[in-house]
């Protein structure tokens, strides 16, 4: 297997872990991936969606022997929720769901990460004069390395 393959395992098997924390607490919500066509994508639940993804990962203690890399860890991951409501206050809005989100999340330990901590949240759009669209941003630290 191959470091990318590696790394494509580690960032879906995350994923896939902070969408079932969210579904194990969000009844009636949509917890989804970030999908592959965003402008594509249609919002049609009226207590809102989630949708997760691994937005970027850095990469620390490399060590490099004539152009080969030893050692590469990947280090910090930056998780983002895209939170769509139809409103933004209220019982079902935008701010509520990022506030159970960021709740349901924040200190939580994944499989091979650690203590996942809230970053940021902005506003992102609204959509079609009906949607709040929301980002919501966490860290986590990686516990895995790459390499030889």
């Amino acid at each position: 297997m191959n470091e990318t393959r590696y790394i494509d395992t580690w960032i879906e098997g995350l994923e896939d872990e902070i969408k079932k924390a969210l579904e194990s607490e969000l009844n009636g919500v949509t917890i989804d991936t970030f999908p592959e066509k965003p402008d594509e994508y249609y919002y049609k639940n009226k207590q809102g969606t989630v949708l997760v993804i691994c937005r970027s990962g850095n990469y620390e203690n490399q060590s490099k022997t004539r152009n080969k890399i030893q050692s590469l860890h990947l280090e910090r991951l930056t998780i983002e929720l895209t939170i769509g409501c139809f409103s933004r206050r209220g019982e079902h809005g935008a701010l509520k769901l990022m506030n159970n989100c960021r709740r349901i999340l924040s200190g939580k330990f994944f499989n091979g990460y650690t203590r996942i901590v809230p970053i940021s949240w902005s506003l992102n759009g609204v959509y079609n004069n009906r949607v709040w669209e929301f980002v919501q941003t966490f860290e986590v630290d990686s516990m895995y390395s790459l390499g030889e």
